[in-house]
């Protein structure tokens, strides 16, 4: 049995972990046609990749939860979702027409 992973038993953190390393070896030992594959390879992952968040209203406000192995990137504060530094989610309620 080899001890060697395929890249898709990697998650998205580790394997960018792995890039990074193999990244900052001398530039001679990088092929530049794998750098560039491994550059689309962690942009494919992390746009397939899906966070649950669970919503409840509380006290008329819609208040988010993540689940217990969510992404630590991904936070949630009330009605908010953060992704990163400079994109959010925020989701308010309209109230209900009769």
């Amino acid at each position: 049995m080899s001890d060697k992973r395929m890249l898709e038993d990697y998650t998205p953190d580790e394997f960018e972990a792995v890039l990074n390393a193999f990244v900052e070896r001398e530039i001679e030992d990088v092929p530049m046609d794998d750098f560039f594959a491994a550059l689309a390879e962690i942009d494919r992952r992390r746009r397939q990749e899906v966070v649950q968040v669970q919503g409840r209203i509380v006290q008329g406000q819609l208040v988010f939860s993540l689940p217990r192995f969510a992404p630590p990137a991904v936070t949630v504060e009330g009605n908010q979702i953060i992704l990163d530094q400079t994109h959010r989610i925020v989701v308010t309620l309209e109230p209900a027409t009769i």
